[in-house]
């Protein structure tokens, strides 16, 4: 039986872990002409990786050594997942809008979802199949800025373009982290690919700063890094986290397609965004999609 307690801190928790997720394209987009994005992925992932370290550092039941042949997975994922989504995330806040970015990217979940029905790891059904053309609908109608008479002729702008290659390649790690079978314990995990995205990043950070300058490093840029790395990275993983154990994997998934409408308010108060009837009517069909998705997965 839950405490009324109890059930007051799981609903609280359901509702923070998106709006932390929902964060990270609105520092991207809030730190525009500040830093360039590879130098802000190196930043985050390198700040994020160390303080977990240290976290983990003092806890016993931490296990930092992987089984055999592991370490090539688990810094590969973490350059894919950490370092080159990270990146295109910020790519494309800085050249479209953060409101787009966490719209596309949601649509992951369809991405996975077509994966396991072709790998025949989940039988389809009409709910799942709706889900996720609902998913693909909203994702269309963001991208060709509602404009689906004349989609042919359109063009995606450079903050569209990129979203989509995160959001292909975010799909491949979380395919990929379903399969992970490494040994490290979760913080050390964290740890490790976090660091792994940093030195990803480090390069493209490198030719950057050559070609621009070093970035900035005053009060506004600190407190907008503080909140990526505090609460969009390390509070975002741990959240999820806890919400898997205090509420389970549905509720979680649930409360985690609720990640774009948290982005589209905090960039309009944050940053100033204007959204559009399209951003509207793609959002709704995108969080649509999302819900069908989890009603089948939690009938099956």
């Amino acid at each position: 039986m839950v405490s009324d307690k109890d059930a007051m801190l799981n609903l609280l928790l359901l509702v923070l872990m998106p709006a932390a997720f929902a964060l990270n394209p609105v520092v991207g987009r809030a730190l525009t002409g500040a830093y360039e994005p590879g130098q802000l992925t190196f930043v985050r992932w390198l700040a994020a990786g160390v303080l977990v370290a240290m976290l983990a550092a003092g806890r016993k039941d931490e296990r930092w050594r992987p089984h055999r042949n592991g370490w090539w997975r688990i810094l590969a994922l973490g350059a894919l997942g950490m370092g080159f989504c990270g990146y295109s995330a910020y790519a494309g806040a800085q050249a479209g809008t953060a409101t787009n970015v966490s719209l596309i990217y949601a649509c992951t979940t369809a991405l996975v979802v077509l994966y396991e029905i072709a790998s025949r790891r989940v039988r389809p059904d009409i709910v799942l199949l709706a889900g996720v053309g609902i998913c693909m609908a909203g994702a269309v109608t963001i991208i060709s800025r509602g404009r689906l008479d004349l989609i042919g002729a359109i063009e995606p702008n450079a903050g569209d373009l990129w979203a989509l290659a995160g959001m292909t390649v975010w799909a491949v790690y979380t395919v990929a982290m379903k399969q992970e079978r490494s040994g490290l314990s979760p913080l050390a995990l964290f740890a490790v690919m976090s660091l792994s995205g940093a030195a990803a990043a480090l390069p493209v950070a490198v030719v950057e700063t050559v070609r621009g300058g070093a970035p900035s490093l005053d009060l506004h840029a600190l407190a907008w890094i503080s909140a990526l790395v505090l609460v969009a990275s390390v509070g975002s993983y741990l959240s999820y986290n806890l919400a898997i154990r205090r509420t389970g994997p549905i509720l979680t998934s649930a409360a985690l397609s609720l990640s774009p409408l948290h982005t589209a308010v905090l960039a309009m108060l944050l940053v100033g965004e204007r959204l559009g009837w399209y951003h509207a009517a793609g959002g709704a069909l995108v969080i649509l999609g999302l819900a069908t998705i989890n009603v089948s997965r939690a009938r099956s």
